[in-house]
C-alpha cells in the first residue's frame, strides 16, 4: 500500500480530554469470555492474540511531541480530514487503543462519515455516527450526541477498550463490538462477523505497513527527538520498534 502526501496543514487543533462516562447499563462487564472454537483457531501462533505484549509504533510515535504533527498528517489522508484524524488519535491515545485499529474500525463502520446511519438492525435499533454507536447500547446519549465526532469517538473508543479488556484479544474484541458480548460468549457469533473482522484487521495491517514504509523509512519525516540525539539514531530506534514490536 502506498500513500502519496498532498496535504497542506494550516491549522493546529487542541482537544480537551473528558473522562469517559460509566459503561452503559445494557452492557454488563464480565471477568472472562469463553472464546468460540472458530475464534480459537491458531490462537497460540497468532499475533492478534498478543495485543497486550505488542508495542504499537504508531502510538509511540504519536506520543512523541516531535512527531505528533506528522502522525496527524498521515491519518488526515486516511480520514480525508485533519479534524477527524486529530479527534480519533486523541481518543485512541486516551484509551490506549492502537490508532491503526481505531481508524480501520471507523473506516469499516462509517467510512469516516459523521452522520452515517444504519436502520437495518433486525431488532429495530439504530446505529449512528463515526463508530456506529447503537441507541440501545448507549441509551444515555441524545440523538445529537451520536453525530458529534468527539462524543461518538470517545464513546466508541471507551467501548472498544472495554471489549479488548473483556475479550483479551483484538480478534475477539472486534467480534464483541460487532455482534455483542452475549452472542460471542454463547458461541452464536454470526458468520458475517468473520468477514467484518477480516476486513478490519486487513485494513489495520495495511495502515501499519504504510506508516512503516511512507514515514519510518522516509528520511524527510524525522526531526531530532532530542538535540543531543542525532536524527538518524532516533530513526533507527523507531524502525526497530516497528519491525520488532514484541521486544
Amino acid at each position: 500500500m502506498s500513500i502519496i502526501l498532498s496535504v497542506v496543514v494550516t491549522t493546529s487543533i487542541v482537544f480537551a480530554y473528558t473522562p469517559a462516562p460509566p459503561e452503559p447499563d445494557v452492557i454488563e462487564p464480565v471477568s472472562s469470555v469463553e472464546i468460540p472454537a472458530w475464534l480459537a483457531l491458531d490462537m497460540a501462533n497468532s499475533s492478534i492474540f498478543e495485543s497486550g505484549k505488542r508495542r504499537d509504533i504508531i502510538l509511540e510515535t504519536y506520543r512523541d511531541p516531535n512527531f505528533r504533527d506528522e502522525v496527524i498528517a498521515f491519518f488526515s489522508l486516511i480520514a480525508d480530514s485533519r479534524l477527524l484524524a486529530s479527534i480519533i488519535l486523541a481518543q485512541a491515545e486516551a484509551y490506549n487503543v492502537s490508532p491503526a485499529l481505531a481508524f480501520a474500525l471507523c473506516k469499516e463502520e462509517s467510512q469516516f462519515t459523521v452522520r452515517a446511519i444504519n436502520r437495518k438492525n433486525v431488532n429495530g435499533s439504530i446505529d449512528r455516527g463515526l463508530f456506529q454507536l447503537n441507541n440501545r447500547s448507549f441509551p444515555q446519549l441524545k440523538e445529537a450526541d451520536f453525530f458529534n465526532p468527539e462524543t461518538n469517538t470517545q464513546q466508541g473508543m471507551a467501548h472498544l477498550r472495554w471489549c479488548l479488556d473483556t475479550a483479551g484479544s483484538e480478534l475477539a474484541a472486534l467480534a464483541m463490538y460487532n455482534a455483542g458480548a452475549t452472542k460471542v460468549k454463547s458461541n452464536n457469533t454470526p458468520k458475517r462477523t468473520l468477514d467484518y473482522i477480516s476486513r478490519i484487521l486487513d485494513s489495520r495491517d495495511r495502515i501499519e505497513e504504510a506508516f512503516r514504509v511512507e514515514y519510518l523509512l522516509n528520511e524527510d519525516f524525522h526531526t531530532p527527538h532530542d538535540p543531543a540525539t542525532p536524527a538518524a539514531e532516533k530513526r533507527a530506534e523507531l524502525v526497530q520498534i516497528a519491525f520488532f514490536p514484541y521486544r
